[in-house]
């Protein structure tokens, strides 16, 4: 029961905001009401000026738990972040199965949505062509607000795939690209702000060097195919300072 008033309570609140004043703040208030955030690393948030946050996508059902634990966490060291943040949001076509009921239903999201675009951007998903219009709003705009990126695109318990491209298009943004891990534990959210990546100057590698700064902050059981990765790179690169070490 306490569940569902807590649910209930929320929705309330989204409604309310995306009917009169849209205040992203008071959203996240209403999301975190009575739910402990411990948070880590804070020390790697710039003092000043925009910067993206990286963070894998932990649970789709958690979506909005998740960037509300994000950016209550940055209410210490930069309150105007939970104040003006942008999320960028996938947004997938509606399938034809659905009928006029699923497209209603769409119509309907867009709209809401609508109301939210202060905060939000919505890069079109499963294309066989990048929208290239919406990356360059979404570059425009990472430049001049704090932005919250869910690189793996598809939510899961466990941190995924990065998206082909995520690297290389976020080391366009002219801002610092900090990766952070999200993930429940003891009845608490922990959000873990690591440092700014500092972009291989092989474009090629940048893909992998953002899911593999993310799982560096997480614990090993949210990611065990990035933790095996870990290990194969450390192995490749023991090897060869051995090599190294012979030839000298």
């Amino acid at each position: 029961m306490t569940r569902f008033l807590a649910e209930l309570r929320f929705w309330c609140a989204f409604v309310w905001e995306t009917a009169t004043r849209r205040r992203l703040r008071a959203v996240i208030r209403s999301r975190l009401r009575g739910v402990r955030v411990d948070v880590r690393g804070t020390e790697s948030v710039p003092a000043s000026g925009p910067f993206v946050m990286a963070i894998n996508h932990y649970r789709d059902s958690a979506t909005f738990h998740v960037f509300c634990a994000v950016l209550q966490s940055l209410g210490g060291v930069r309150p105007d972040v939970p104040c003006d943040a942008l999320i960028v949001a996938g947004r997938r076509e509606p399938s034809a199965r659905r009928g006029w009921m699923g497209a209603g239903a769409r119509r309907l999201a867009d709209a809401i949505l609508g109301r939210w675009s202060a905060h939000l951007v919505r890069i079109p998903l499963g294309n066989a062509v990048p929208d290239l219009r919406a990356l360059r709003v979404f570059l425009g705009r990472a430049a001049q607000q704090p932005t919250i990126v869910f690189p793996e695109g598809r939510a899961s318990a466990e941190l995924g795939d990065v998206r082909d491209g995520a690297g290389r298009f976020l080391s366009l943004v002219p801002v610092p690209t900090l990766p952070v891990a999200v993930h429940e534990e003891g009845g608490a959210w922990v959000v873990t702000f690591g440092t700014a990546i500092a972009w291989s100057r092989r474009k090629e590698l940048r893909d992998v060097q953002l899911g593999m700064a993310i799982a560096d902050l997480l614990p090993a059981h949210v990611a065990p195919d990035w933790q095996r990765l870990h290990a194969d790179w450390r192995g490749a690169h023991a090897q060869s300072h051995r090599s190294i070490g012979c030839r000298s």
